[in-house]
């Protein structure tokens, strides 16, 4: 099956109409929110990502660099396994499904076109994004990548 016949099944189990939503900002924010909380992002805070971006040894590779499906599956796949020992047990994930949603729509994302590839900046980018949180805290977050990418060319 296709990747993303297998992602737009996943994700039209919900049946939203946001067609009906008039302004092009808010109805790209309804997706992105409803992606979220498909993918269960919404539980996993900014300090969760920047945990297992490092634990995946992501922090010390180049922004630019690509970054494999195999490495992204293992970081998202820990992001969601560190989240399901952290809920209490009323609020029960299934990481499996959550690793395999997000991976799809990371993909599904990026390879809109033949040339594009998956880099590490793309990639924590989005994961900082969607995760739950505090605005100010993934501002932080992207300033601080996209200052030591800036650092890292000039020297």
């Amino acid at each position: 099956m296709n990747s993303r016949c297998f992602f737009m099944s996943h994700f039209s189990k919900g049946e939203q109409d946001f067609d009906s939503i008039c302004l092009s900002t808010y109805r790209t924010a309804c997706k992105l929110r409803f992606i979220q909380k498909r993918c269960n992002l919404h539980l996993i805070d900014i300090y969760n990502v920047i945990e297992a971006v490092r634990d995946a040894g992501l922090n010390a590779v180049e922004l630019n660099a690509g970054i494999s499906v195999t490495r992204l599956e293992n970081l998202v796949s820990s992001l969601f396994n560190q989240l399901s020992k952290r809920l209490p047990t009323t609020h029960i994930i299934n990481p499996q499904e959550s690793t395999v949603l997000l991976v799809e729509f990371i993909l599904g994302a990026v390879d809109c076109e033949p040339e594009s590839r998956l880099t590490v900046l793309s990639v924590k980018a989005m994961l900082s994004i969607l995760c739950g949180g505090k605005l100010v805290d993934k501002l932080r977050c992207e300033c601080q990548s996209l200052f030591h990418m800036l650092t890292s060319n000039i020297t």
